[in-house]
């Protein structure tokens, strides 16, 4: 059974401790200079209409970014002690460790993709996360690097969970745990890359995470055909992007294929290379066999229903 925060709410963040946290930010909100919701620009913001419906008193709680990180990331830090790890930064004397971690959980070629001065490049400009067991053995990793982009992009390398907890949703704690380090860093984007057929990446990403599709690279030399990733880095992006299945068929069901949104089967190469190369479609969201139709397929939306135009 999954475990519970300690007020009994299932995870994750929108259920736990709501009411003493928003009394905290609402206190912090009325101190004299203190920003209007709304203050400033959202981007990468996937439309109402097909994501899950956040409560209505959170957005007071957006405007302070460092209460949001500090009290999600104390929930996965809980969440991850329920199966006995431990989630924090990477340290200097961790690089043998992970290096470990990497060749027990991949094939050489991309286990040593990571060397150890790309270790210290992380710690010194962006960050690792790990996941370590009761022993001091390293069972998890992400890594990520800051840019001085437009955008202030810090992007994503190497979401790695050992086999030995498949099936727990650490991946997806890492993941949100990586986001709100890279937003307490300056980070307004997180960037990154899911390879074309990993269906069940996409998924989790895509639909728990809230990333979207901005791009699509047909061939990387040496690597194949992946997405390009993109995920707001506000508290907003972070809790507002998460797909709702009922909504999405809803959306299908009332809405133009053609103007507002495209299904593209998710096995379908050369339509997703059609989709990116002459439309301003972009794919939001993976829709399992049954909910649009009898096999798997890409939700895509225009770049206007995205908040695209911000860059």
């Amino acid at each position: 059974m999954e475990p519970k925060s300690e007020t009994g709410q299932p995870y994750p963040f929108l259920g736990y401790q709501k009411n003493s946290i928003l009394r905290r930010a609402k206190k912090r909100d009325d101190s004299p200079g203190a920003p209007e919701v709304g203050a400033l620009p959202f981007f990468y913001q996937k439309p109402h209409q097909i994501c899950k419906t956040t409560d209505q008193a959170l957005p007071m709680y957006w405007k302070d970014k460092n209460l949001f990180a500090k009290e999600w990331g104390q929930q996965i830090e809980s969440y991850i002690r329920y199966y006995k790890l431990q989630i924090r930064l990477m340290k200097n004397e961790d690089t043998p460790g992970i290096l470990e971690f990497l060749s027990r959980r991949y094939p050489p070629h991309i286990a040593s993709e990571i060397s150890p001065f790309d270790l210290y490049r992380f710690r010194n400009f962006g960050h690792g996360i790990l996941l370590e067991d009761s022993l001091g053995k390293i069972q998890g990793t992400i890594f990520e690097e800051l840019y001085g982009t437009a955008e202030k992009t810090s992007y994503t390398m190497r979401l790695a969970v050992s086999e030995d907890y498949k099936g727990k949703n650490l991946g997806y704690h890492v993941m949100i745990f990586s986001s709100l380090k890279a937003m307490e860093q300056g980070a307004r984007v997180k960037r990154g890359l899911i390879e074309f057929f990993n269906l069940r990446s996409l998924h989790v990403n895509l639909n728990k995470v809230g990333w979207i599709c901005d791009g699509f690279e047909p061939n990387i030399s040496g690597l194949g055909a992946f997405f390009k990733i993109a995920l707001p880095l506000d508290p907003r992006g972070l809790t507002s992007n998460v797909i709702d299945t009922n909504k999405v068929m809803d959306f299908v069901q009332n809405h133009s294929p053609e103007n507002d949104y495209r299904l593209i089967a998710a096995g379908d190469y050369d339509g997703i290379c059609d989709l990116y190369e002459t439309t301003d479609f972009k794919v939001a969201a993976l829709l399992h066999a049954g909910i649009a139709g009898k096999e798997a397929y890409f939700l895509a939306l225009p770049r206007r229903s995205l908040q695209m135009n911000t860059f």
